[in-house]
């Protein structure tokens, strides 16, 4: 595999894992064990890895959104 080929995939990769963090991030109770387990880093790190990619940064932000929605312990 080119090293242009691994970067897209690696890319696309994220991408759809930032989704999915979005997405399951909706329920009260995996929100709070994805808050618990540190998933704010690892999104935020995506964020910074990719600054470019626009879809990966719109879930990222979606997904970090979620992880703030309804804090109670702020």
């Amino acid at each position: 595999m080119s090293l242009e080929k691994e970067k897209n995939t690696e890319t696309a990769i994220i991408n759809q894992a930032c989704f999915t963090l979005m997405n399951i991030s909706l329920k009260d109770d995996v929100r709070e064990s994805m808050v618990k387990e540190g998933s704010a880093h690892a999104i935020a790190s995506a964020l910074k890895a990719f600054p470019n990619e626009k879809k990966l940064q719109e879930a990222g932000a979606w997904a970090l959104n979620n992880l703030a929605h309804h804090r109670t312990d702020v």
